[in-house]
């Protein structure tokens, strides 16, 4: 009996000590410890953020920008247009059926979940749908690396009295990783705005070339100094007593009375 008491009071002080040691550990742990694993949560974050970008679905959202601004109707401004013409509808099934079949959904709000079925009842309706859907997915693609640098950020500004993340190895490389998808995607769009204003460029080098050309024209008299030579020579010929108004003198003319 003495010793199951003895027992149970070794158990209850042991607790007693395992619970102030785990409220006092935060404070007697070292701070770089700390901030490294608060760092690495967000990291984590980034990575998976990252993860979810489509490096290729950019790509595609820039050539369809492209194809845009070339007048290509890529939203379909009338689907129904498309809907009502019978070889459209057909190629529009047929193509959207095989990528069913090859990524086919689950209708999960059954029980038991079932693969959902495609409907082509109103084709308008679905092609309009699809563009939004394809708009909204290229926009929250570029979203997902703007997250992605926030917490890259917020892991790198973790600190905790004279210790900080700054020099975190993970969050560091990945921030590059991100940097570099982020310069890749300005890059593409320098180069597409760059040949997008070629023609114009060209055009104003065209304007530029025809006003050097006039002005040159313009000034070709005045540089020439042709205005002055002529006076000049009407001076000399007024000097050596000939009349510029008159023609030249024939044999047996009176000549000129002045």
């Amino acid at each position: 009996m003495k010793s199951n008491t003895v027992l149970a009071a070794v158990l209850v002080v042991a607790l007693v000590v395992c619970g102030i040691g785990w409220m006092i550990l935060p404070s007697i742990q070292d701070p770089e410890r700390g901030v490294h694993a608060e760092a690495s949560m967000y990291v984590e974050r980034a990575r998976r953020l990252l993860h979810k970008y489509d490096v290729n679905l950019t790509r595609s959202g820039m050539l369809l920008d492209q194809l845009a601004m070339a007048d290509v109707d890529v939203d379909i401004e009338d689907p129904s247009v498309i809907a009502d013409s019978e070889d459209a509808a057909d190629a529009y099934q047929s193509e959207h059926a095989a990528a069913w079949e090859a990524y086919q959904p689950t209708d999960w709000q059954e029980d038991p979940p079932l693969k959902a079925r495609a409907q082509y009842g109103n084709l308008a309706r679905q092609i309009s749908e699809g563009i939004n859907e394809r708009a909204a997915l290229l926009e929250g693609n570029e979203e997902w690396l703007e997250e992605a640098l926030d917490a890259v950020e917020d892991a790198l500004a973790v600190s905790d009295g004279g210790v900080d993340a700054g020099s975190h190895a993970e969050a560091n490389r990945l921030k590059a990783v991100i940097q570099f998808h982020i310069g890749l995607a300005e890059s593409l769009r320098a180069e597409a705005t760059r040949r997008e204003a070629l023609p114009l460029k060209n055009e104003l080098m065209a304007l530029a070339a025809q006003v050097a050309e006039l002005e040159s024209a313009q000034t070709l008299v005045a540089d020439s100094k042709i205005d002055e030579q002529i006076r000049a020579g009407e001076q000399e010929v007024v000097k050596g007593g000939k009349c510029l108004a008159c023609p030249p003198a024939v044999a047996g003319d009176a000549g000129c009375s002045d």
